[in-house]
This record gives structure tokens, C-alpha cells and sequence, in this order.
């Protein structure tokens, strides 16, 4: 009877420090804390890149970006419509809305149609109808930081504030 108490504690001893030397640094492996990537700047573009005629055009924003195991160079973390106007005032605008379903310009009517709910924006991003207004918001516009030479946008602001 005396020697199953030794052999249980011993059991026990062997259990915890197994737990302490694999399980825990398993688990501080998994865990990554990722800091507050969303309020994050990325440069998106150059200014000099986007024509200034005024029609939104879409571009690809990449930037290094890592998972839990993996650290990747130039990703592509999102896509925006950009328009400079003549005065070189840029406006940015998700591709992405309700869902991660697609906004898309038409150049022909010049507004931004969600595919999914038919919802329309004019240039500014504004809703043209009052049932836009009710399921999207009053913009669907993003607000970007402009250097002398670069537009940086939000990492948060790729996808729509919509959502």
C-alpha cells in the first residue's frame, strides 16, 4: 500500500513536469500576440502612380505580414479604389462590403454598385437612396494619409467599414 503512494506522486511529478517542459511552450508557440495591427499605416501607393483624371481605379496594397509560423514579404493584405481629382485630392474606396462581398465602379454610370444587395454609391461614396443609407451608412469612403510623394491607408480601413 505504501509503495502505490510513492508510485502515484511520482506519477503526478512525472505528469506536471512533462506538462511544464512540452505543453506550455507548445501553447506560447501557438499563441502569437499580434499587436494592434488595424491601426497600422500601410504605404499604398505613390501619389505620382495614380493618374489624376479623376475615375477610381483599383490597386493592390502588400505589406509584410506573419502568421503563427510563417513571416511573409510583400503580401497582398487588400485592394482599394483610388481616385485623384485634378486639384490631386485622393479618395480611397473598399472593394470589399457587406460580407466581403465585391463593390465595383461602372464606369459608364459612375457609381459603386455592391453586387450583393444592388446598392449604389456616387464618386463621393455617398448612398444614392435612402435604402442604401439604411443598410450601408452614410460614406462608404476611407480615410488615407497623404505624404508629398505617398498614400498610406489604414490596414483596418481594407475592409469596409460596412461590414
Amino acid at each position: 500500500m505504501k509503495y502505490w503512494r510513492v508510485y502515484k506522486i511520482v506519477i503526478i511529478a512525472i505528469g506536471m513536469i512533462l506538462t511544464g517542459t512540452i505543453g506550455f511552450p507548445a501553447l506560447a508557440f501557438l499563441y502569437v500576440p499580434r499587436p494592434a495591427l488595424a491601426s497600422e499605416f500601410l504605404l499604398a501607393i505613390r501619389l505620382t502612380s495614380i493618374p489624376n483624371d479623376g475615375v477610381p481605379r483599383e490597386y493592390v496594397v502588400r505589406a509584410e505580414d506573419q502568421d503563427a509560423w510563417t513571416k511573409h514579404s510583400e503580401r497582398i493584405v487588400g485592394r482599394v479604389y483610388l481616385m485623384r481629382s485634378a486639384d490631386d485630392k485622393v479618395r480611397a474606396f473598399p472593394t470589399r462590403g457587406r460580407f466581403g462581398i465585391s463593390i465595383r465602379y461602372d464606369q459608364d454610370a459612375k457609381v459603386f454598385k455592391d453586387a450583393c444587395w444592388g446598392v449604389r454609391f456616387d464618386i463621393d461614396g455617398n448612398p444614392l437612396g435612402k435604402e442604401d443609407l439604411d443598410i450601408h451608412g452614410d460614406t462608404i469612403a476611407i480615410p488615407l494619409k497623404t505624404e508629398s510623394t505617398d498614400v498610406w491607408i489604414r490596414r483596418g480601413d481594407l475592409i469596409s467599414k460596412i461590414n
